[in-house]
């Protein structure tokens, strides 16, 4: 605002309160002191940080800032046997058969031939007796007038005639086979006179993995997922990787005054007794007499 000339302005400083010439400063002194006294800093804040809480998913493993995840998978493992075994069931089994001659014998008397057990043996027959004359009596003929003659005696084809006197007799020598008898060792069984064993042989299994690791029959395949961890604050607000918790402390403010004293109410001023040095004016051509001053000035 561009400055107006003023008329010339005559006042009176007495000492004591209510002065006209007084009350403008006591006034800019008062409003300062109510300024500066209203100026109350009831609550303070401040804020810190901590560390969250780093989790993962259940059964996943937390390694720094890292989550991993490990899933298994099982697949059946390659199964082998040992050369001239075979698969049965969850064991390599291998048979063998082993064949050895029968022992043959033949009954006492009997000579081995081939399979067959042979004897030279005397086949009897009896003596047929015959009479040319007479009537035959057991070996005897009888003729008229009580004497006799021996009868003849005869065998049949193929036999001869042995003994003497009474004990005559037809008699011929024969061949006598009867099969030989096949035995085995314990263990063995008989079969066209061979004797024969049979040997079952088992052993584990071989198993292998192509990929994974061999756990029993199973190999285990074990793949690796990795994921930032989840944070969580169990206090304040998460930032980042931080949890930002704020606190405010009340207490109650300190009254200041600018100007005088505070008296548990108001700022308290002491007026001068002398004439107060007045500053913003221009003092150039003012005169002062007494309590009296005079000056021209503008605003």
């Amino acid at each position: 605002m561009p400055a107006v000339p003023g008329r010339a302005r005559q006042g009176r400083v007495v000492p004591g309160p209510s002065r006209a010439v007084s009350r403008p400063l006591f006034v800019v002194f008062v409003a300062l002191a109510v300024l500066a006294s209203s100026i109350v800093f009831a609550n303070t804040t401040s804020a810190h940080d901590v560390a969250p809480v780093k989790g993962c998913e259940q059964g996943d493993a937390l390694d720094g800032d890292t989550c991993t995840e490990t899933t298994t998978s099982t697949v059946d493992a390659a199964v082998s046997c040992p050369d001239g075994f075979d698969l049965s069931g969850t064991q390599c089994s291998k048979t063998t058969t082993t064949s050895v001659d029968a022992a043959v014998s033949c009954p006492d008397g009997f000579t081995l031939s081939g399979t067959q057990c042979t004897r030279r043996a005397t086949q009897t027959r009896s003596v047929t007796y015959t009479c040319d004359f007479g009537t035959l009596s057991g070996t005897r003929c009888l003729l008229p007038g009580a004497s006799s003659i021996p009868a003849n005696a005869s065998c049949p084809s193929g036999y001869t005639l042995g003994g003497v006197f009474q004990s005559k007799i037809c008699y011929r020598y024969v061949n006598q086979t009867v099969p030989a008898t096949a035995s085995c060792p314990a263990g063995y069984t008989l079969g066209q006179n061979r004797c024969t064993k049979t040997a079952e042989e088992t052993r584990s299994p071989t198993y292998t993995c192509g990929l994974g690791t061999l756990s029993g029959t199973k190999c285990l395949i074990s793949s690796t997922e990795t994921r930032s961890p989840t944070y969580t604050c169990g206090l304040g607000t998460l930032s980042g990787t931080k949890c930002l918790i704020t606190k405010t402390r009340t207490y109650d403010a300190d009254t200041t005054c600018t100007t005088g004293t505070w008296d548990g109410t108001a700022c308290a001023h002491s007026h001068p007794t002398t004439a107060p040095t007045v500053t913003g004016l221009n003092a150039s051509g003012a005169s002062v007499a007494g309590t009296d001053y005079s000056d021209d000035f503008t605003v």
